[in-house]
């Protein structure tokens, strides 16, 4: 298990930088140290919680809401299920494929037996790099319930020396790659080397596979996945 000071001293020792005044402040491979880590997150969903809970609400008329703010962070939903029916795994869909199907937005009621990750609801979304959404519940509930998700998320970001990666410490050294290509991106003579940036680049993907462009990641993420659709 590494704490962020454990990672830095690694990163400072790849980059050859163990002597001050050093190439690249404590702040500057902290920042690097952080992309790299929500980076990997991002490509192999390393942080998963369990039952992250939405209770259903009512409106002022009474009815019930079908749709629900994500936590910022979330990156993916694994299962969503009911405290009503603990044994049943909701169906997930795709808001267009039900319009599609229905010929305008769903809108039977009843305990859900689906869900989708729609559009990001207003308001969300100003934090850079999150992915805030909402997820809608089909159909639309009729009483007090509480949906029970479970969701890959970004992990904390590490803020003091002691902190440690909300990941598992088995990925915490090859956090060091992800972060000194970060650092030699740095536009300066003595810091810049292209070379090393793509050694350490090919290092991390290795451990963490590709990272997929935002516009596919967001159509993953808002859709079906391509695998869940039965013919």
């Amino acid at each position: 298990m590494l704490t962020l000071a454990d990672i830095r001293r690694r990163v400072r020792s790849r980059l050859d930088d163990t002597a001050e005044p050093y190439l690249w402040p404590d702040i500057e491979l902290n920042d690097a140290i952080n992309d790299a880590l929500w980076d990997a997150s991002i490509r192999a969903h390393l942080v998963v919680q369990d039952d992250i809970a939405i209770p259903f609400t009512q409106k002022a008329d009474l009815t019930w809401n079908s749709k629900y703010a994500l936590s910022s962070g979330i990156l993916d939903i694994k299962s969503v299920y009911l405290a009503s029916s603990p044994e049943l795994t909701l169906t997930r869909t795709s808001i267009r494929r039900r319009e599609q199907y229905y010929g305008g937005r769903p809108q039977q009621s009843g305990s859900p037996t689906a869900y989708a990750l729609d559009l990001t609801l207003p308001g969300t979304g100003e934090a850079y790099g999150q992915f805030i959404r909402a997820i809608t519940f089909i159909g639309t509930p009729t009483k007090a319930d509480t949906a029970y998700v479970d969701a890959a998320r970004l992990p904390a970001l590490l803020e003091v020396d002691t902190d440690v990666p909300e990941i598992d410490p088995m990925y915490h050294p090859d956090l060091v790659y992800g972060a000194c290509e970060r650092a030699y991106m740095k536009s300066d003579i003595d810091s810049f080397d292209a070379d090393r940036m793509a050694v350490n680049a090919n290092q991390f993907e290795m451990r963490f596979g590709p990272r997929l462009s935002a516009c596919v990641l967001r159509e993953r993420q808002t859709e079906v996945p391509y695998e869940m659709i039965v013919r």
